[in-house]
């Protein structure tokens, strides 16, 4: 959709959202921790 794009990109390049990407974030603290279930 032409209108989704356009609302996509004005978010982008707005002056208030910065992306960034984070080396030290670890995808594997976002699964569950099953460990203390077990017990």
């Amino acid at each position: 959709d032409n209108r989704l794009l356009k609302y996509q990109a004005l978010l982008i390049k707005g002056p208030v959202l910065q992306l960034h990407t984070c080396a030290t974030l670890n995808p594997a603290t976002f699964l569950p921790n099953n460990e203390k279930d077990k017990t």
